[in-house]
């Protein structure tokens, strides 16, 4: 026989969003990650736990790319290694064709640091899809829905994404 639970609770949202909205990027052992960027303009981050009511606002990334662009963001956490939360930022700037053909500029965000760290070294060859850039965190893995063009017939191949900082 199914097991249904018949609870409901409202919760408390202690924040102000001038638009009224905030985009849940992800959420990590009751750590929620909410970004305001309504239009692809990014106003605040937020790690949030709800459970006890505490959050901290972050700081805001350090790629602000001019032309444009888009961004998707992954957020985990590396407890075996660091006992870390972090936060993935990947900057893509459209070219001519309105396509992301270029690596995107990569920076991780960590709780334990407090900064934004560029990573250099790195080339993704892969493009999240856009609008459709929800991630998961899985196995110390933050995973994407992407695609690659596919060379000669300019056709698009879907995949898997997966990215995690190794790097301390």
């Amino acid at each position: 026989r199914p097991f249904y639970l018949n609870f409901t609770s409202e919760l408390y949202f202690p924040f102000n969003c001038p638009l009224g909205y905030f985009r849940i990027v992800g959420s990590c052992n009751g750590i929620v990650c909410l970004s305001d960027d309504l239009f692809g303009e990014l106003r605040s981050l937020i790690l949030w736990n709800p459970s006890i009511q505490k959050f901290i606002t972050l700081p805001m990334p350090s790629i602000n790319p001019q032309s444009p662009h888009m961004f998707v963001f992954g957020f985990g956490a590396d407890l075996r290694e660091s006992d870390d939360y972090k936060l993935v930022r990947l900057v893509y700037r459209k070219n001519d064709d309105v396509l992301y053909n270029d690596p995107p500029e990569i920076e991780i965000y960590s709780i334990n640091s407090g900064v934004w760290r560029r990573v250099i070294g790195v080339e993704i060859k892969h493009c999240i899809v856009e609008f459709m850039w929800s991630q998961v965190f899985v196995n110390g893995n933050v995973h994407w829905i992407a695609y690659d063009v596919v060379a000669n017939s300019g056709g698009l191949r879907s995949l898997v994404m997966t990215f995690r900082d190794r790097l301390v």
